[in-house]
């Protein structure tokens, strides 16, 4: 080969190697560029996408705010009317309610000794001390006038059993007061001037004689109350009108 002829071959080897080279070095920036390009819009994509998210979270944030505004407010309206309910509503107050007692009346034919009622029957000495025996929760006159009333100026004589009805003369004193009810529901008050302790012949124990004034009429217009306090002695209260 000629020297030409192979400084040719070694011009064109050069130049196509070059132009490889070249070509190359276009395919390999062009190739550069598309990866780039790509990689722009990946982090494009991605920073849309976190703005994205951002403008979401902010906007979740708003609502549940609002939200919680809205519950709050609810409540606060809730408790205002509920205080506006209860200073409008007018409490109710009980009127206090008188208390009822209950009044008994003195029936015809009763004595009333501290509050208690006792019913008698007029009965003189024969038929009083059999009538107290049969009911010792009633009365019965023996001594005296038999029927007992208050205009008549005499004494009449009440017995009645102790355990029984006329328990109630120990619970007597001097200036206490005795009303009794005739036949007629005629009321006549007594007031206690005495009491002594007398046996069976109404003597007491300092030998002080008062069976005459227990039985008898006379003495103006009174009352005497008699009942045991064992087998041998009695009680007895004198009471003046």
């Amino acid at each position: 080969m000629g020297t030409f002829f192979k400084l040719m071959v070694v011009v064109t080897l050069f130049l196509a190697s070059s132009g490889a080279s070249v070509f190359g070095y276009s395919e390999q920036s062009k190739k550069g560029e598309t990866s780039q390009a790509k990689g722009q819009q990946t982090i494009s994509k991605s920073s849309e996408y976190h703005e994205t998210k951002k403008r979401q979270a902010v906007q979740d944030k708003t609502t549940s705010s609002e939200s919680t505004s809205l519950h709050i407010g609810s409540t606060q309206a809730k408790t205002i009317t509920e205080e506006s309910t209860a200073s409008t509503t007018t409490p109710t107050v009980e009127e206090p309610v008188a208390a009822t007692q209950a009044t008994e009346t003195q029936q015809v034919m009763q004595l009333k000794i501290n509050g208690q009622f006792i019913s008698y029957t007029n009965a003189g000495q024969e038929n009083g001390q059999a009538i107290i025996d049969a009911n010792p929760n009633e009365g019965a006159t023996w001594g005296g006038v038999p029927t007992q009333s208050g205009q008549d100026n005499a004494n009449t004589h009440f017995i009645g059993h102790n355990p029984g009805i006329f328990k109630v003369l120990f619970s007597l004193n001097p200036g206490a007061t005795i009303s009794v009810t005739d036949v007629t529901g005629v009321i006549t008050h007594y007031h206690v001037t005495q009491i002594v302790t007398v046996d069976d012949s109404g003597y007491t124990s300092a030998g002080k004689y008062y069976w005459n004034q227990i039985t008898g009429t006379d003495g103006g217009e009174r009352i005497t109350l008699q009942t045991c306090i064992n087998a041998d002695y009695n009680l007895i209260v004198f009471a003046n009108a």
